[in-house]
């Protein structure tokens, strides 16, 4: 059985035999971003695991994710996305971040929460450029639920020491908010 929705991946080993490590959870009610920073070279994989909403006059939100704090275009991302009555396609180059899909927004129902899970994958290997692959929606209540798989490429090769986390347009976080990172070693 999958772990929060992840596929077993030839990417560089079996997902469902990792092992999975918490390294640093924020609960950022009332800020528009949180940082990770000193993230330990010690892990396979990174996972981020983001429960809650943004305080955004929308349904729903989505959240600007960065490596490093390389901003500029150095990000690519695509997916799939659909709400219950529709699917559809999306896809963006030269972005300044990575797109996390969905947190609830402050027109959804009260007291429901959106949830994101991103893969952040070989975040050490300095080889190659780093790629994620995400999952992530909401469910309001029957009315407005969204959901999206995505992946996105962030050409850079450094390794990953840094992630930022952010409101798209610097809405607060707000109460009930989590932001996990985990490493996963296989």
């Amino acid at each position: 059985m999958p772990v929060l929705g992840i596929v077993a991946s030839s990417i560089s080993g079996n997902l469902y035999s990792a092992s999975y490590e918490s390294i640093a959870t924020f609960n950022p009610s009332g800020v528009a971003s949180v940082t990770f920073t000193s993230i330990p070279q010690t892990y396979t994989h990174l996972q981020l695991r983001i429960f809650g909403r943004g305080a955004v006059a929308n349904t729903y939100s989505y959240l600007k994710i960065r490596f490093n704090g390389v901003s500029g275009t150095s990000y690519n991302f695509h997916g799939l996305l659909a709400d219950g009555f529709t699917a559809s396609s999306f896809g963006y180059t030269g972005q300044s971040y990575v797109e996390g899909n969905f947190l609830a927004g402050d027109s959804t129902s009260a007291n429901v929460q959106g949830s994101i899970v991103m893969d952040i994958l070989d975040y050490t290997n300095t080889n190659k450029y780093k790629t994620t692959r995400s999952i992530g929606g909401i469910d309001n209540l029957g009315s407005n639920g969204r959901i999206a798989l995505s992946s996105s490429s962030f050409f850079n090769t450094a390794a990953i020491s840094q992630i930022l986390v952010a409101t798209p347009g610097g809405e607060n976080f707000n109460s009930g908010t989590s932001i996990a990172l985990y490493g996963i070693k296989e």
